[in-house]
């Protein structure tokens, strides 16, 4: 490259004041790739308790505390917070409340208890139950009665103040405990109930109980005004609770526009969801998003939401790492699995992977661990089978790579002016070939991190050329061979006798 001149940022070429003056500039110091710090955001209802300002994104610096003051203490994004900071604490989180729908429902569920107690023991309410969400416990006496124990028991959950529900006597049956979500909505209604989780849980003897499972929650938070809140503030991971075709269609919308090359603020959204293998498969058919991941299981104590907050983390976690990691065997800190019976065979993984929904494990220990992260994207836009969003690593490198090399160029090429090939450029210019040179420069990097393949493919690949319509500007195509996870090996083994 021919020099005539050196282009100074800082210092005028008219100076005149006479002196010694040195300016910095740190093009040729940026070598490598540049990390990417990721941004998580955590989406949930807040109670009117809070102190956060509804639709304001907040900074979770000090976990649940801050959390219990913002949003109230047993609220959703409360939770939701809890669990996702237990599970990591190094990510940049934010969180925005919403308040409930004012036309919505709140579900409802209930405890039944009848007889007398004839032994003595501890009786324990598992509601929405983590390693971060205690149960309400009371001790039954010999002699008691079921509306003693159920008003003993709907004390008990009042003054458990993490659970995402309110608790008292029926009005007409003693013996019965009404049990009502804090939220309004269907999403924030999905909440077990169980009197036995862990070895040792007994129903004291002489009483007997029945649980009415949640139900009745109708009319999830409008995700318009929380999206438009959010403007084009980059989160690279967001955990969405809501399940309904309202707040998919909404968010879609939404990720093809945060997506575009023009606001380049792409992301993933975590949901979770509960119903059996048929209802989840059904209701997977209907989604068709190459940014969003569905979590599905049955009959599992974790409450969804809580569980989409700590996949989210967890995820950002493995984001940091290596983004087209496989994530299997990554624990879920906190997360209550389902019983034996309730546990997803493989045949039913694979059909729910099949439909796009993602899927954890349990072990024999009881820990739950991710499986595999795939989206809910099944066809493209003429309706044909596709499988190239499927895994959510694809998702997830190209969300590290376009930022890298945008960034890359622009470190570069500052206030840059562009010659046709061939021309002896000066300093402060480059052609397309040179445009090209330093996209070489940055795949091999890529290569470097185990994102990407065959330099030799992508070079011969590589078109770089100047507008015709617009001589100050490049265009160039890049076609990145992207490295993927190794998710299944297969042998076969060919004894002999």
């Amino acid at each position: 490259m021919t020099t005539t001149s050196i282009p100074f940022s800082q210092i005028p070429a008219d100076l005149e004041v006479p002196g010694a003056f040195a300016e910095f500039n740190a093009s040729n110091a940026a070598n490598g790739a540049s990390p990417l710090a990721y941004r998580y955001l955590i989406i949930g209802q807040m109670l009117p308790t809070g102190s956060a300002q509804p639709l304001v994104p907040q900074l979770i610096t000090t976990g649940k505390a801050q959390a219990d003051g913002l949003f109230g203490q047993g609220s959703m994004l409360s939770n939701m917070v809890a669990g996702a900071v237990a599970a990591n604490t190094m990510v940049e989180t934010w969180a925005i409340g919403t308040l409930d729908n004012t036309a919505g429902v709140a579900a409802q569920g209930a405890i039944t208890f009848t007889g007398t107690a004839t032994q003595a023991a501890t009786l324990t309410a598992y509601i929405a139950y983590s390693g971060l969400i205690m149960p309400a416990q009371v001790s039954v006496s010999v002699g008691e009665t079921a509306a003693q124990v159920a008003s003993a028991l709907a004390a008990a959950i009042t003054e458990t103040l993490d659970l995402p529900v309110t608790a008292a006597v029926d009005g007409t049956t003693p013996g019965k405990v009404d049990i009502t979500a804090r939220h309004k909505g269907v999403d924030a209604g999905v909440i077990d109930i169980r009197l036995q989780y862990e070895q040792g849980d007994v129903i004291p003897a002489g009483l007997t109980a029945v649980v009415t499972a949640m139900s009745g929650g109708a009319g999830n938070p409008s995700m318009t005004p929380v999206i438009a809140a959010l403007g084009d503030k980059q989160y690279h991971v967001m955990a969405m609770p809501y399940t309904d075709g309202a707040s998919y269609s909404a968010w879609y919308t939404e990720m093809m526009r945060r997506w575009n090359a023009l606001i380049g603020a792409e992301g993933a959204l975590v949901t979770a969801m509960r119903g059996t293998p048929g209802s989840i498969n059904t209701a997977l058919a209907a989604m068709n998003s190459q940014f969003q991941d569905m979590w599905a299981s049955q009959n599992t104590p974790t409450a969804p939401f809580v569980e989409a907050a700590i996949i989210g983390a967890v995820y950002c976690a493995n984001l940091v790492n290596r983004p087209n990691a496989p994530q299997r065997g990554t624990l879920l800190p906190n997360m209550k699995g389902p019983a034996l019976a309730d546990q997803f065979t493989l045949a039913e993984r694979q059909l729910q992977y099949l439909e796009g929904g993602s899927c954890w494990t349990v072990g024999d220990d009881g820990s739950v661990a991710l499986e595999r992260a795939v989206t809910t994207y099944k066809t493209n836009a003429a309706g044909t089978a596709d499988s190239s969003y499927h895994g959510r690593w694809v998702m997830a490198t190209l969300m590290y790579l376009r930022p890298s090399w945008v960034n890359w160029m622009a470190v570069r090429f500052p206030n840059f002016t562009l010659a046709d090939n061939g021309t002896p450029v000066v300093s402060g210019e480059t052609t397309p070939a040179g445009l090209a040179h330093e996209t070489l420069a940055w795949y091999q990097a890529m290569m470097g991190l185990g994102l990407v393949q065959d330099f030799a493919g992508f070079k011969a690949a590589l078109l770089s050329i100047r507008n015709a319509q617009n001589h100050a500007r490049n265009d160039q195509l890049l076609s990145p061979r992207l490295v993927g996870p190794l998710e299944i090996i297969a042998g076969q083994m060919a004894f002999e006798e």
